[in-house]
């Protein structure tokens, strides 16, 4: 037999070449523990092989200290993998991580003495196809109303999710006068870690499988739209909206609708999102001039990665304030600033440039969505 399977985020993928000889639920402390659940659910074998078909850098493990108890785990998502135990002679594979079906029926509970107290006759709990609705239970009992839910898939960078939500609702208060805390929208934010580097090479099959999983966990939730504070995303976006109901703002769209016709403009952005191509066609589409020179992409590069690693912003602010002079002298009229976390050192009150914030852009487009749903 050959079983596959993956961790949650797609960044890494194995097989198993054989086949399971027992298969528990364990209920000890440890299990529970490791879990975050009632019990871990795994299969054992002395003769079956393990073989990591992508990203076993990804994988690490953990030993507890004066126990036998180990587990694996990716890195970026933290889901339980496979792991080899007494001294290469026993595989251990957390049955949720395979993506194959498996024929092999579990063989019992084990250590059930060790078990919660709130462990008892789970069979009989009362059972939805998916997320309960509103009506059928009290969790959503003190927020619930009938205004929509704007969905956020942020985290991409990490330190751009809290100034991209002080966008939205500056929106909110320019856009419909907000003013007290009822007044503002509902508001679901999902800050999604993803295997994105600036410093290395990207697996972008990786990339996009985690943004997708992370799009339908937010959509779990019962947003009515999303928005992806992130340009890099949004080259992979039909993938990553394929297969989804709710609708799901286009970044680029939302940017470039303020451009003027003729103007001569630059685009400061990742490596991936310039090498995408999604900006130049649409500044071309509105009759306008790009303008850029591959040099700049280094220092572009260098800002991004010292914002990630909070490196000084004094420091950051010098070598982007160079960036913009160099820009200017090549006659750039308009900048759009397609990396979110570019938001951290923008200066928007330069005299003889402009600026077109595609976080500010997508927080305006995420309000009129808001209204012309409530509407």
């Amino acid at each position: 037999m050959i079983y596959h399977g993956s961790c949650l985020c797609k960044a890494v993928k194995y097989k198993v070449v054989g086949s399971f000889s027992d298969f528990y639920m364990c209920h000890c402390k440890y299990c529970r523990k490791d879990s975050g659940s009632a019990h871990a659910s795994n299969l054992f074998s002395s003769q079956a092989e393990l073989i990591w078909k992508q990203g076993e850098v990804h994988v690490k493990s953990f030993q507890l200290e004066n126990t036998d108890h180990a587990r694996s785990f990716c890195e970026i998502c933290g889901s339980a993998l496979p792991n080899i135990q007494m001294n290469g002679d026993l595989l251990v594979v957390p049955a949720g991580s395979l993506d194959s079906d498996l024929d092999k029926e579990p063989d019992g509970h084990i250590f059930i003495s060790n078990k919660a107290n709130w462990d008892s006759k789970l069979e009989l709990v009362k059972k939805f196809e998916r997320f309960p609705e509103p009506e059928d239970t009290h969790l959503c009992e003190n927020i619930s109303s009938n205004k929509p839910t704007i969905g956020i898939l942020a985290g991409m960078g990490p330190r751009s999710t809290g100034p991209f939500l002080d966008l939205v609702l500056d929106q909110c208060q320019e856009q419909y006068g907000a003013k007290h805390d009822i007044d503002y929208p509902e508001i679901m934010i999902y800050s999604l870690p993803t295997p994105f580097y600036i410093d290395r090479e990207i697996d972008e099959q990786a990339l996009k499988e985690s943004i997708k999983v992370g799009r339908e966990k937010l959509e779990r939730t019962g947003v009515d739209f999303i928005g992806i504070p992130c340009n890099s995303a949004h080259s992979y976006f039909e993938f990553i909206t394929d297969g989804t109901d709710v609708p799901i703002l286009n970044i680029v769209n939302e940017t470039v609708a303020s451009l003027k016709k003729g103007s001569r403009v630059s685009l400061f952005a990742t490596e991936v999102t310039r090498k995408s191509g999604l900006y130049q066609e649409a500044i071309m589409a509105k009759s306008c001039e790009y303008i850029f020179e591959y040099a700049w992409q280094e220092e572009i590069n260098r800002v991004i990665l010292g914002i990630k690693n909070n490196q000084d912003r004094v420091q950051l602010k010098g070598l982007w304030d160079g960036l913009i002079s160099k820009a200017v002298h090549r006659g750039v009229e308009v900048v759009i600033i397609a990396c979110t976390d570019l938001n951290v050192v923008l200066d928007k009150s330069r005299q003889n440039i402009t600026f077109v914030d595609s976080s500010q852009a997508l927080a305006k487009g995420l309000v009129e969505a808001y209204l012309n749903m409530d509407s």
